[in-house]
């Protein structure tokens, strides 16, 4: 049987590694401008992209002028009446003056053009040049954030879990976990949040429903009042009561599920539909008691008017939650990439408070 060795101390883990902790550390110093240099020089591609079009538009007019005045004075130029009667009239000065005027307007466009035209290959130039140096901004930072995974990676292979002898590492390594399982929690609490509110929008949908039934019940039980009941409006009646009584049950499983989801929301209250009465009922053709039961129906219907109330009220502290938990989510992001920071700033002192004390390598 093979004897058995103890596994690598941390020294000599750090002593292993030290040769590549100092590569990477290398490349993070190199590298440390490119967070906020990436932020600047978008900026600068933006307002240069911005410049330009305005630019481009300014070329394009000037180019349109161009043309107009080159036409105009081609045509000045060479129309013989326009000569001969100016010549007529003894006006031969004034054509020539206006020829001229009309060549200088011309060229001056054509000045003004070339001039536009310089400003937008300038332009165009420094556009080029600053989208080369943001390439190269763009890839310090992706050899920044490989060299950062790396050096956490190997951080992680010599001090993962209890490091005996460097509290200060424990304690930071604990409270990075605490603020991923706060985020985590919180991530999946949203969206849960989400997904209840996704059901009181459809229960919204099947209440709207159950309130149209109950009003088109409403008027057909008006109407078989005023025509002493009769079996058109009866019939209307019954349709609308039992397709209000079908989507309120829909709407009640609805709001059950958002609850299920989120304890929060507030469940159904106590809305009674009337059933729908048949003939033999004795509603059925017999006034006053179809005013009564018309009298439920007006109950319900105000009822209906609180669950709606009810409803809006659920959906709006629904959205308030799930503002909040973003909200909080971002609060807990930034807290996690902090102390993410801190575990890497200990755990570097540590490695390096080791390596002062290791032989030349």
């Amino acid at each position: 049987m093979p004897p058995l060795t103890a596994p690598p101390t941390i020294h000599e883990q750090v002593a292993v590694a030290a040769p590549k902790h100092d590569k990477l550390i290398q490349i993070l110093i190199e590298s440390e401008y490119s967070s906020s240099a990436l932020h600047e020089s978008a900026v600068f591609i933006a307002t240069l992209q911005s410049h330009i079009a305005e630019q481009q538009k300014l070329v394009n007019e000037l180019d349109t002028q161009r043309v107009h005045d080159k036409i105009s004075h081609q045509r000045l130029r060479d129309s013989s009446l326009r000569r001969i009667a100016f010549n007529v009239t003894g006006k031969k000065d004034d054509f020539a003056e206006r020829l001229a005027r009309e060549e200088r307007q011309y060229l001056d466009s054509i000045q003004e053009l070339t001039k536009a035209q310089r400003g937008l290959k300038i332009l165009q130039d420094q556009l080029a040049e600053a989208q080369e140096t943001h390439n190269g901004i763009v890839a310090a930072g992706a050899k920044r954030k490989a060299a950062l995974q790396e050096l956490d990676e190997l951080y992680e292979s010599i001090f993962s879990g209890p490091t005996y002898g460097f509290p200060e590492e424990d304690q930071a390594e604990l409270a990075l976990a605490e603020e991923e399982h706060t985020l985590e929690a919180t991530r999946t609490k949203l969206e849960k949040e989400r997904k209840a509110y996704a059901k009181l929008e459809k229960a919204g949908v099947q209440l709207n429903k159950v309130v149209d039934y109950v009003i088109e019940a409403q008027m057909a039980s008006l109407r078989g009042m005023d025509s002493l009941g009769g079996d058109v409006m009866d019939k209307e009646e019954r349709a609308a009561l039992t397709s209000a009584i079908s989507h309120i049950g829909f709407y009640e499983g609805l709001l059950q599920a958002a609850k299920g989801l989120v304890p929060e929301v507030v469940g159904i209250g106590p809305v009674d539909i009337p059933k729908p009465y048949y003939r033999g009922d004795p509603y059925q053709n017999n006034i006053m008691r179809e005013k009564k039961f018309h009298t439920l129906i007006v109950g319900c219907r105000q009822l209906l008017g609180q669950e709606v109330t009810r409803l809006k009220e659920n959906k709006k502290s629904s959205k308030g939650r799930i503002e909040k938990l973003g909200s909080d989510i971002d609060r807990l992001q930034r807290g996690l990439v902090a102390a993410g920071d801190n575990l890497r700033k200990v755990r570097r002192g540590v490695f390096d408070s080791i390596v002062k004390g290791l032989p030349p390598y």
